[in-house]
């Protein structure tokens, strides 16, 4: 079955999450999209993290052989 070639925000919304706790870190949970699988892609990861309210991303730390960019959309109103 082909993978499609865009995503629409409907399709990542209704894209089950995978829980995922940092092995270094028990505060950072995060809820894990693969939107590279889903299209596809085979040499770049892009996934889509939540975090849940009151935990961390990740620890510190760097990379000698990827590279990694971070966008943090502007904050969504619960109310």
């Amino acid at each position: 079955m082909p993978h499609p070639v865009l995503l629409t925000a409907t399709d990542i919304e209704a894209m089950e999450a995978v829980a995922r706790l940092h092995p270094l870190n028990p505060n950072a949970l995060r809820l894990r999209k693969s939107l590279g699988d889903a299209t596809g892609l085979t040499r770049l990861g892009v996934p889509r993290i939540e975090l849940p309210p009151g935990r961390d991303s990740s620890e510190y730390h760097r990379h000698l052989y990827e590279e990694e960019f971070v966008y943090v959309p502007p904050a969504r109103d619960a109310h």
